[in-house]
């Protein structure tokens, strides 16, 4: 369906409740650049916010991984405003090139971050992301049981052609535990389990 598409060439359609938990946003769907969700601060965290729900949910992920991995997650990157997501797509296509940009960065409106429920995550011991923290025992341990915490991840390897966007170890986002039971074991990325 996406492929790595320059999204600059596609109309997307305004979702209609950008506040829901299980709201999709990719390259096709897109909130408003106003849109900006209740937020909260989040500890063990590169001073990010995330809507509280999430951070509900991230508080107590961080405490059962600790204590099964002596591993701490940390939050690299939460909520991003529409203008951030702007310029971070905006340089990338200056330093990095079309191809890269359009594989790993969204345009503005199109992130998941700007719901405040996507979490880039890689622990404490690097605090950069990595495309090998699943390989990690906390990246493992995330595989899983971030689903009991309602955290799906969202660019799985091999759904590329789906999800629009290259694999990333790191980028996990908050469905609720309902939907993330759901899809565990599924093999399905985001976009097959609503059946888009």
């Amino acid at each position: 369906m996406n492929g790595f598409l320059d999204p600059r060439s596609i109309t997307p359609t305004l979702v209609s409740d950008p506040s829901s938990l299980t709201v999709l946003v990719n390259k096709y769907f897109e909130v408003s650049s106003d849109y900006v969700p209740s937020l909260v601060e989040v500890i063990s965290s590169k001073n990010c916010s995330i809507r509280p729900e999430a951070a509900e949910a991230w508080d107590l992920m961080r405490e059962a991984c600790s204590a099964a991995t002596g591993k701490t997650l940390y939050l690299s990157s939460g909520y991003r405003s529409y203008e951030t997501q702007k310029k971070l797509f905006e340089d990338a296509l200056a330093n990095k090139g079309l191809e890269r940009a359009v594989s790993k960065y969204a345009y503005p409106g199109r992130s998941e971050h700007q719901l405040g429920l996507a979490l880039d995550i890689t622990t404490t011991d690097t605090k950069s992301i990595s495309g090998s923290f699943l390989s990690t025992e906390a990246g493992m341990w995330m595989t899983d049981h971030a689903y009991e915490f309602g955290f799906i991840l969202r660019y799985p390897s091999g759904k590329e052609s789906i999800t629009g966007y290259a694999f990333e170890a790191w980028h996990y986002r908050f469905v609720g535990v309902d939907v993330a039971t759901a899809m565990y074991g599924t093999g399905l990325c985001y976009e097959e389990y609503l059946g888009i």
